[in-house]
C-alpha cells in the first residue's frame, strides 16, 4: 500500500511554569492511501491535538517539533498562506460537533459553496452546481431547497451530512473524522458511519477516524492506533488488537465496553484518570500509575515503542489473562 501521511517523532508542548509539558511525545505513524485508521483513547490522551497538528491549526503557543509529511510534503515548515492552500483540498477534517463548525449566519449551501471557490477558480453557478452535486452524494434529499436553509433549521444527522459535504467537495486525499457520530442518536450515527465507508470508497480518500469507541473501530479500520497522554502505546491491525490486546490501556478499554454477557452486572472502569498535562511524570512509563502490572522498571524510564511480531508496543509486561475482558472482535 502506497503511503499518503507520515508522521514521525511528533511531539507538541506548551509552555508551563518551569518548563514545557509535552501533550504529545515522539507520535509516529503511517497512514496508507485508501487506508481507514483509527486512533483511540480516553479524552485528553492526544488524539484531537494530532488532528490539529496535521491541519496546521495548533494553539499560537504551542511548539511543534518532528515530521508530518503528507504525500511527500512537510507541512509542520508551511506558512499560513501555504497551509491555507492544503487544508480543505488535500487534507479535511470532520469535527466534534456539527452545529460549531457551520456558521449559523450563513445559508448551508453557500458554506460548502465557500469551501470549492477557496481551491476553484470557479463562478458562484459552478460552485453551486458542485455543491448540490455533493449534497446529492451524501444522501441528502431536496438539495436545491435545502441549499438556502439555516444551520440551525436543520437536525442533527443532517447538519453533520453538511459538514460531511465541505469536507469532501475538494475530494481530498486524506479525511481527518474528529468523533464525527459522538453528538448524533445511535441510528444516525450508524447511517453516517455507512456514509463514511461509502464515500471514502468511492473517492478513494484516506481516513484517520478519531473517537474512543472501539465497536466504531472494529467497524471501520483496517488498523488501530492506541494512545495515551501524548504517547502511542499499541498499534497493529484492528482483528488482531481487538482479539488479542498486548497492552494493559488497550485491555481495560475492551474491559469497559458493555455487552449482553455482562448485562446486570457493575460496568468496569478504569481506575484512575488521564493525568492533566500539568501533573504528569515525565522519565515514568505513561499508564504507570494506573496499571495493575506495574512494576520497578515502569518507573525508572518510558519504554520504548518496539515491533512484537506485526505489531508495536510500548510495555515492558505486555499481555496477560484475558478472561475478565470483553473482546468484540
Amino acid at each position: 500500500m502506497k503511503e499518503l501521511l507520515r508522521i514521525e517523532e511528533l511531539s507538541v508542548a506548551f509552555p508551563g511554569q518551569q518548563q514545557e509539558a509535552k501533550a504529545l511525545d515522539s507520535v509516529s505513524f503511517t497512514v496508507g492511501e485508501g487506508e481507514i485508521v483509527g486512533l483511540v483513547g480516553e479524552s485528553g490522551c492526544g488524539k484531537s491535538l494530532t488532528a490539529l497538528t496535521v491541519m496546521g491549526l495548533l494553539p499560537e503557543k504551542a511548539r511543534a517539533t518532528g515530521s508530518v509529511r503528507l504525500e511527500g510534503r512537510e507541512l509542520l515548515t508551511l506558512s499560513e498562506t501555504e497551509l491555507c492552500d492544503v487544508r480543505g483540498s488535500q487534507v479535511s477534517m470532520i469535527f466534534q460537533e456539527p452545529m460549531t463548525a457551520l456558521n449559523p449566519l450563513m445559508r448551508v449551501g453557500d458554506q460548502i459553496a465557500e469551501a470549492y471557490r477557496s481551491h476553484h477558480n470557479a463562478f458562484a453557478s459552478e460552485a453551486r452546481q458542485a455543491t448540490l452535486e455533493m449534497m446529492r452524494s451524501v444522501g441528502l434529499s431536496r438539495v436545491e431547497a435545502l441549499y438556502d436553509e439555516y444551520p440551525h433549521r436543520l437536525s442533527g444527522g443532517m447538519k453533520q451530512r453538511i459538514v460531511v459535504a465541505m469536507a469532501l467537495i475538494n475530494r481530498p486525499a486524506l479525511l481527518i473524522a474528529d468523533e464525527p457520530t459522538t453528538a448524533l442518536d445511535v441510528t444516525i450515527q450508524l447511517q453516517i458511519l455507512d456514509l463514511l465507508r461509502e464515500l471514502q470508497a468511492k473517492f478513494s480518500t484516506s481516513v484517520l477516524l478519531i473517537t474512543h469507541n472501539l465497536g466504531i473501530v472494529h467497524k471501520m479500520c483496517s488498523r488501530v492506533i492506541v494512545m495515551y497522554a501524548g504517547y502511542i502505546v499499541e498499534e497493529g491491525a484492528t482483528s488482531e488488537v481487538l482479539s488479542k490486546p498486548l497492552h494493559p490501556y488497550t485491555r481495560r478499554l475492551l474491559a469497559a465496553i458493555p455487552t449482553v454477557e455482562r448485562q446486570g452486572k457493575a460496568l468496569y472502569s478504569i481506575p484512575g484518570i488521564v493525568a492533566p498535562l500539568e501533573e504528569r511524570q515525565t522519565g515514568v512509563c505513561p499508564f504507570s500509575q494506573r496499571c495493575d502490572r506495574a512494576f520497578a522498571p515502569c518507573f525508572r524510564g518510558v519504554p520504548p515503542l518496539r515491533e512484537v511480531g506485526d505489531r508495536k508496543l510500548r510495555c515492558l509486561l505486555p499481555g496477560g489473562e484475558t478472561d475478565e475482558l470483553s473482546i468484540i472482535a
